[in-house]
């Protein structure tokens, strides 16, 4: 109410604001090489968190973030360095409706 009064934004934009401040505060509980659990890391993604951002937060690199984001496709990127004979293959994606 003091931030709205002083600034005149609007207390709807302040309440999204401090939703997103208060589950960086959660991400940056983890640190490096305690990994985020899948649900604060979903939520994350969901919430518009890049993987510059969760590195950061979490006192990691990028590619740490990307390797937890998409181990799938990493399994099939090993897979496909390691058998130059596949030359096709069909991923079908998965959303997460939660």
């Amino acid at each position: 109410e003091e931030i709205h009064e002083l600034t005149f934004i609007d207390p709807w934009f302040l309440h999204q604001f401090a939703q997103l401040v208060g589950l960086e505060e959660e991400i940056a509980q983890y640190k490096h090489p305690d990994p985020l659990p899948p649900d604060l890391f979903r939520k994350a993604k969901s919430w518009g968190f890049s993987d510059r951002q969760l590195a950061f937060l979490t006192g990691t690199d990028e590619a740490t973030i990307k390797a937890v984001s998409f181990p799938v496709l990493n399994q099939v990127a090993a897979v496909l360095k390691n058998n130059p004979q596949i030359t096709k293959i069909v991923v079908e994606g998965h959303t997460d409706d939660a």
